[in-house]
């Protein structure tokens, strides 16, 4: 799964976005706000720079919604490092339902299946805001590296975490988090200024897991 994809125009998209129906679920906790390109232009997946493209998932007013960063590498220690730094600047309601001081203690893979360790703040979600948090990194790693499934330690100690799909499991994929995606209509309306390449990593996901995904989800 990568983000460079065949680009198409913002007026295909933005009618494409018109014909799709919301999907996505609404929660109360307001997220922190994140900084995010304005531009609606694309680069290529290793510019001049050394730059590297990479997705990353984000909490748009409730839902999830991923966002093209760029950073020195796509290695997952570097990916979660950078979504689990606290986000700051505009727009308001585009941020991060993972609680600030959350760091990284560690990785450990088992082929397609991928332990976090993450440190004692994580245990400061609760509720809704956590499975937004969780959702968040399922959806992040499994974007890369070949990974299918995300188990969670807490200061090195397993913990159950909770999907809107199964409540409360030892073992997650990114199916179990696919009701928490935003749909491409709610996306457009909500952010003027969305970058083209957001929405088109929005639009292969919610197809990828469409197909993946089993039993299919009931219409909303």
């Amino acid at each position: 799964m990568g983000c460079s994809r065949c680009r198409i125009g913002i007026a295909a998209l933005a009618a494409l976005a018109c014909a799709l129906s919301a999907c996505g679920v609404s929660v109360d906790e307001s997220p922190r706000p994140l900084q995010l390109p304005t531009t609606s232009t694309t680069v290529s997946p290793t510019p001049p720079t050394g730059a590297f493209e990479t997705v990353l998932y984000y909490v748009a007013e409730g839902d999830l919604l991923p966002v093209v960063r760029d950073l020195p590498d796509r290695t997952l220690e570097t990916i979660l490092a950078a979504l689990l730094d606290p986000p700051s600047g505009t727009p308001p309601g585009l941020g991060t339902s993972i609680p600030s001081g959350t760091t990284l203690l560690g990785l450990q893979r088992d082929r397609k299946t991928i332990a976090v360790n993450l440190s004692e703040p994580f245990q400061n979600v609760v509720g809704q805001s956590r499975q937004q948090a969780i959702g968040q990194i399922v959806l992040t790693v499994t974007e890369h590296a070949d990974i299918e499934r995300v188990r969670f330690l807490i200061e090195g100690e397993p913990v159950s975490v909770s999907s809107p799909v199964r409540g409360d499991a030892e073992l997650v994929d990114a199916c179990d988090f696919r009701s928490m995606l935003a749909s491409v209509g709610e996306a457009v309306d909500r952010f003027e200024h969305i970058p083209t390449a957001a929405l088109i990593q929005l639009i292969d996901r919610i197809d990828e897991l469409e197909r993946e995904c089993s039993p299919p989800l009931a219409p909303s």
